[in-house]
């Protein structure tokens, strides 16, 4: 079987922005495809017996690597320190702060942000993917 242009462009890294904006989150896709298991249907808009029976494998494989997976050190700093956010705590450092302070300032620093930051940073990223 051939791949087709949008199979090739997703390969390419290419993703279309409507799929972006029709996208729902990973829990509410596992919220979504226990409910059609609960009621032995599948996301395919027609009933199989082997469609549920692979929905039920699925979850079952999500669910096993959700407990599993370990989430790379260099992904995790990069999704959990917003560069601004790194530059106060290298600020806060040279000032000789007590651990303690640091943390209390980096408490502030989360809550007057709201994520704002970290939003911002993996719009940018997506932008440049797409």
């Amino acid at each position: 079987m051939k791949p087709t242009t949008e199979k090739k462009n997703l390969l390419k890294g290419n993703v279309d922005k409507a799929y972006i904006k029709k996208a729902i989150s990973y829990h509410r896709y596992l919220e979504l495809i226990n409910s059609f298991l609960h009621e032995e249907k599948s996301t395919a808009p027609k009933y199989s017996d082997t469609l549920v029976q692979y929905t039920r494998l699925n979850i079952a494989r999500m669910n096993r690597l959700d407990k599993t997976t370990e989430i790379i050190p260099e992904l995790k700093a990069a999704i959990e320190r917003p560069v601004i956010l790194q530059e106060l705590f290298y600020h806060l450092k040279a000032k000789a702060l007590t651990d303690d302070a640091i943390k209390e300032e980096i408490h502030k620093w989360y809550a007057q942000d709201k994520t704002v930051t970290i939003q911002i940073e993996l719009l940018q990223i997506l932008n440049n993917v797409v």
